[in-house]
């Protein structure tokens, strides 16, 4: 079509200037990356995915071909919608005017319990930027929900607020992670552990993490800090480690029926600048500290690559026992892996010992199969992991990534880190089987997905639910809400039927496949079976094994020889982005006297 794009801008917000580093005080205020500069611009590759709904070694065209297009298909099913619903978890939400510039509210999100003892879930919501007492030393929100979701009133807990007595200085950053610790002091109200990276005990940064006992209201009835002053001996933390970045409650490693903590300190140096630890925390019942052990580059059986300035433990969650030996696992993300310019980030799976220590681990990033040009330069995927349970019913657990510097559905220098999430279905090995991804609220610069917490389900659908954050939306106000999600998308629930006669046919996956490689148009609500933003060799895939009844998708070299039709020149996300006398539907610009979509021949 070749039209000038005109692209409509949500804000002024724009990452650093290339070449520009960031402080660790820099990092507060809602981005809280790893001191690399941020990217400014991004090119997402038109390259065909590796995935068929063939053997190995069989191009897709010609399993098509072996297919038949006379095949009887399956009814179509409606189009698959992956979220149901969004319900604001922001204070201003509910008219309090309590939010300020910078506070990067949204930078963490925790499912506390019930508190005040209505039967409805409470959040926690962390704002590291928050100012109350001095610059960046942070706050948390308590957020009290009705039974639809909605808020009922908030509770701020920090510096001289909610009944918190600890001492927060400058640049603490308090509120930077949270975790349920469940009732530790037996008054029936569950209580919260809080993460402040930016804590000088002993030294710059080396960070810290709060307990906090609270009351029914969300104020705080007690507290106590684990740092390393007190616990040389045991928490040998250095300047710049920020400990306390992530914080996720695993469950009991040793046996003596308390529940350790993981706490991530992604600036630990060992073996190189930044590439990161996690400190598994062994607690006494008080959840005071009784031993630790280390998991980096240089101790605690952790020989899976980390990378120079990866950040590995900017974020860590239970995993539940995902290898079935008695023990419980983690999964940690790394959002700084890849290249120091624009990191893509990966995830590990940390298969673990009954002392700590690693058996095993996996890596997934944008190398692993099924992820293979989905994850691109900059996305800083594992800025947030959170396992979700069993979502597909394989039996196995399956995880949720976040990925704040994602740029979806856009490429380009235009817009930038509007952020997503990730749910990645599993196997029993670790390898992803599958993968989703849900992106934000369209906001240049809003990191969507730097912050996940699993809910439970809200909405009553059967299905976990999300509370999701973005700290940059608003110029770094931030902001948080609750993504009612729909199941699992499949080849067996998602759309595919571009030759509109209500069943998915092989002679449909060849309509895509054409598409594909530049052959013929494929309306992109039709054809992208997997809500990318573009028609490639795998939504052809998808709609073949649908019309075979095929439900396991294996590796197709063959494949990658295949260009994708991006959104390209005619890509939009409503009417502005086209144009006079043009209107946007479904991803594309077409004439504004369009009544039919063209299916293509």
């Amino acid at each position: 079509m070749g039209l000038q794009r005109r692209h409509r801008k949500d804000g002024d917000v724009t990452p650093a200037a290339s070449g520009e580093t960031s402080s660790f005080d820099d990092r507060r205020r809602g981005h809280l990356y790893s001191g690399e500069p941020m990217e400014q611009s991004q090119t997402r590759s038109p390259a065909g995915w590796r995935i068929a709904a063939c053997g190995a070694g069989i191009a897709l065209a010609a399993c098509i071909a072996l297919a038949g297009a006379s095949l009887v298909g399956a009814t179509l099913p409606p189009c698959w919608q992956p979220v149901l619903g969004r319900l604001n978890l922001s204070p201003d939400s509910v008219g309090s005017g309590s939010l300020a510039g910078k506070d990067g509210f949204g930078s963490a999100v925790a499912a506390i319990g019930d508190l005040d003892g209505d039967g409805n879930l409470d959040l926690a919501v962390g704002a590291p930027g928050d100012d109350g007492g001095g610059s960046d030393r942070g706050a948390v929100w308590i957020v009290f929900l009705g039974s639809d979701g909605s808020i009922k009133q908030v509770a701020k807990v920090g510096d001289g607020s909610g009944g918190f007595s600890g001492t927060l200085l400058d640049g603490d950053q308090f509120g930077a992670a949270l975790a349920r610790l469940g009732d530790v002091d037996g008054d029936g109200v569950p209580d919260l552990a809080v993460g402040a990276p930016g804590d000088d005990d002993g030294g710059d940064d080396r960070g810290a993490v709060w307990i906090l006992l609270l009351e029914s209201d969300g104020t705080v009835k007690a507290t106590s800090k684990i740092s390393t002053l007190g616990s040389e001996q045991v928490l040998a933390l250095s300047d710049g480690d920020a400990f306390g970045f992530a914080v996720a409650q695993i469950g009991d490693l040793d046996g003596d029926s308390i529940a350790e903590l993981a706490v991530g300190a992604p600036g630990d140096d060992d073996g190189s600048f930044a590439r990161g630890a996690v400190w598994v925390l062994f607690l006494d019942s008080d959840r005071s500290l009784r031993g630790a052990r280390k998991l980096s580059a240089l101790t605690g059986g952790l020989t899976t690559g980390m990378e120079h300035r990866g950040w590995f433990g900017r974020s860590v969650s239970a995993l539940g026992d995902f290898d079935h030996d008695g023990v419980v696992d983690i999964v940690v993300g790394a959002p700084g892996d890849g290249t120091s310019f624009a990191p893509r980030g990966s995830a590990y799976l940390l298969m673990l010992e009954s002392d700590g220590t690693v058996k095993s681990a996996h890596r997934i990033d944008s190398t692993v199969g099924i992820l293979s040009m989905l994850i691109d330069d900059g996305d800083r995927f594992g800025m947030a992991v959170a396992a979700l349970g069993d979502r597909n019913g394989d039996g196995t657990t399956d995880v949720a990534v976040g990925a704040p510097g994602d740029d979806y559905p856009y490429s380009g220098p235009e817009h930038v880190d509007r952020g997503a999430f990730w749910i990645l279905g599993l196997a029993a090995d670790g390898g992803v089987v599958d993968a989703d991804r849900f992106p934000g609220l369209f906001g240049d610069a809003d990191l969507s997905g730097s912050a996940l917490a699993v809910l439970g389900d809200i909405d009553g659908n059967a299905m976990v639910d999300v509370a999701v954050g973005a700290p940059g939306k608003w110029w770094s106000l931030g902001d948080a809400w609750i993504e009612l999600l729909n199941g699992p998308s499949s080849p067996t629930a998602a759309c595919g039927d571009p030759s509109g006669d209500g069943r998915v046919t092989a002679a449909d996956a060849l309509r895509a496949l054409r598409a594909a490689v530049g052959a013929n148009f494929c309306d992109v609500f039709f054809c992208d079976v997997d809500r990318d933003g573009k028609v490639t060799a795998t939504d052809a895939a998808r709609i073949l094994s649908k019309a075979v009844g095929i439900a396991t998708l294996l590796a197709c070299p063959q494949c990658t020889t295949t260009t994708s039709t991006t959104l390209s020149s005619d890509e939009c996300f409503d009417d502005t982005d086209c144009g006079p006398g043009w209107v946007c539907l479904a991803f594309n610009c077409f004439p504004a006297t369009t009544t039919t979509l063209p299916a293509g021949p």
